[in-house]
């Protein structure tokens, strides 16, 4: 039998595209989480320093402020991957995700500081706006550090584990509402 455009892809094809389609849906959750996370963090840090227009309860402790706003965003941030972005690929062993969450988030701080140190002590950027530059190309190396090192080592499950990706039935294959003898849709889902 001959496909036709109408006809959703199989083998091959199929399974690529599957893996396109969840991979570009995690980046995209992924993307929405650190965005968040951001404001997350710069908000913790603006309240610990500065407080509601008072000092805030670590004026004066910048440094240690930016610890405790950074471990409040990177908390935040694991509780949305592991419950959104990464849902159907969560280990059964919380104790290492969390440990390799939280490893491999350092690093990604590190890589930003990295491109921070880099531009200051190597390109002798002297001003806030090629430093903000430095810092933005350490947060887009940083992510993309994370998203691959959070989907091969932290929240790992076979794809071959994972439901298939549903595709639109064509109106030839779809099952008539009256026809009894056509299978549901979870039995169908179940063979595949």
């Amino acid at each position: 039998m001959q496909r036709t455009s109408g006809d959703p892809p199989t083998g091959a094809i199929a399974r690529v595209r599957g893996w396109w389609d969840l991979l570009s849906a995690e980046f995209a959750k992924f993307g929405v989480i650190g965005t968040i996370g951001i404001f997350v963090d710069n908000g913790a840090f603006v309240l610990l320093t500065h407080g509601f227009g008072a000092a805030g309860p670590l004026a004066g402790h910048e440094k240690f402020a930016s610890l405790v706003a950074t471990a409040i965003a990177s908390v935040f941030s694991w509780v949305c991957n592991r419950y959104w972005t990464f849902r159907d690929k969560r280990p059964d062993d919380l104790r290492r995700e969390i440990v390799l969450f939280t490893v491999f988030n350092a690093i990604g701080a590190l890589i930003t500081m990295g491109c921070v140190a880099l531009a200051i002590d190597v390109l002798h950027a002297a001003g806030p706006v090629a430093q903000t530059a430095a810092r933005l190309v350490g947060i887009v190396l940083g992510t993309v550090f994370r998203f691959w090192t959070y989907r091969q080592f932290v929240f790992v499950r076979e794809l071959s584990d994972l439901p298939p990706v549903p595709h639109a039935e064509t109106e030839a294959e779809a099952p008539s509402k009256t026809d009894v003898s056509a299978p549901d849709a979870e039995s169908r889902r179940r063979r595949g």
